[in-house]
């Protein structure tokens, strides 16, 4: 197996989340073995010695692959060493990264919003305005390209000329762009980033874990909105 099929069918792994793969990624890094060789004899060592039981290969493991790749979608592992990122995001962000766009904006000088996303339109006018100031000071906007906030903060970004990355509450195979923003979506402006299995659905649970990784990967965070629970205010 290849690195992508690896970490794929680490995460397909009974029992494997997002805790237990990072340290299986930790230990392979502090053994100097590679991620391609986890499930050779050592690597199958290292791995129990973490409470991962490796298992052959699903069959469905080649297929997935086959798919990003066809997608020119990447996968991007921690400690994410070729980015610039702040040691506080290392910590926080998620062990893999499936990417499409422009890499380098995850090392980018980057303000998240979250908000509701059945916001007022006065706050539609709000995250608006700001979206647009953070355009013009050449800084990326982050969110979860939601309805609402989400949609209103990437599409007012990308009008005027800024980046954006998007981060989905679902596998990166399953994403589909809203019409919101079909007709301002730059693929060199935008980046597109998901931590679950390719093929996951959307659920809610996932939305609240997606909303770390936004945080992760913004130096300041923007609230719309937030109510007294819910993702907003969880953010």
């Amino acid at each position: 197996m290849d690195k992508l099929e690896t970490i794929l069918t680490l995460m397909r792994l009974p029992g494997v989340g997002p805790a237990r793969l990072r340290r299986a990624l930790a230990v392979l890094g502090e053994a100097r073995m590679p991620i391609e060789e986890a499930f050779s004899e050592g690597g199958r060592r290292l791995l129990t010695a973490t409470g991962v039981s490796p298992s052959a290969p699903q069959a469905a493991i080649g297929h997935v692959a086959e798919h990003l790749r066809r997608e020119g979608v990447h996968c991007l592992v921690a400690p994410f060493g070729e980015f610039s990122l702040p040691e506080m995001a290392r910590r926080n962000l998620p062990p893999v990264l499936f990417a499409r766009g422009p890499a380098d904006l995850m090392g980018a000088a980057s303000v998240g919003f979250c908000g509701s996303r059945s916001a007022t339109e006065r706050g539609l006018v709000v995250a608006s305005d700001i979206a647009e100031q953070v355009a013009r000071q050449r800084l990326n906007v982050v969110s979860g390209g939601a309805k609402g906030v989400d949609i209103t903060a990437h599409r007012t970004a990308l009008s005027h000329g800024g980046t954006t990355t998007v981060v989905l509450a679902e596998g990166i195979l399953q994403y589909r762009m809203r019409l919101e923003l079909r007709d301002v979506f730059d693929p060199a402006c935008a980046l597109v980033v998901s931590e679950f299995f390719p093929e996951d659905p959307w659920i809610a649970g996932r939305a609240m874990q997606r909303n770390r990784t936004i945080c992760a990967l913004s130096r300041a965070l923007v609230l719309i909105e937030a109510r007294a629970t819910g993702g907003t205010f969880a953010a």
